[in-house]
């Protein structure tokens, strides 16, 4: 069974959210490392979190190319750092 793909808005949208979560998690780290340091556990596990989630942000712009060859716009997932 063939899964359909999400529409470019849905695309936009989840960008939008994963750009939010990562401004929140970006904020987390930094502080988390300036409280505990950047090699204790809290730290290192706030900056795993926000690699994950940029190599979600990656894989989500692959599937864009992917579902939408001729329309692909990498900025939608990225946005050189400004989201509406």
């Amino acid at each position: 069974m063939k899964v359909e793909p999400l529409t470019k808005v849905q695309h936009e949208a989840l960008a939008i959210e994963l750009y939010s979560v990562r401004l929140m998690l970006v904020e987390l780290s930094v502080a988390l490392s300036r409280r505990y340091g950047k090699t204790k556990r809290p730290g290192k596990k706030a900056t795993n979190a926000l690699r994950h989630l940029d190599q979600l942000r990656s894989e989500m712009d692959n599937q864009l190319a992917k579902d939408y060859p001729r329309d692909h716009r990498s900025q939608i997932y990225y946005r050189g750092g400004s989201m509406p």
